[in-house]
């Protein structure tokens, strides 16, 4: 009985922390120019992200044309 209500417990707490919604871009603050040169520029920046639940989110790096 008592493994039982454990499961149900883990189950229950696993299907409620699912992620229904993208995190919504809000803005980038301090911007810096970290180098450039002619086929590269390197940029740091502090972006902000409106989320519906606590997670982390991973940022890639993505070639602007």
């Amino acid at each position: 009985m008592k493994k039982g209500l454990y499961f149900l417990t883990f189950v229950l707490l696993m299907s409620s922390c699912t992620v229904n919604k993208k995190p919504v871009f809000v803005k980038v603050d301090h911007i810096k120019l970290i180098s450039a040169n002619a086929g590269l520029i390197v940029l740091h920046a502090d972006a902000f992200l409106k989320t519906q639940t606590v997670l982390v989110v991973k940022l890639l790096p993505m070639p602007l044309k």
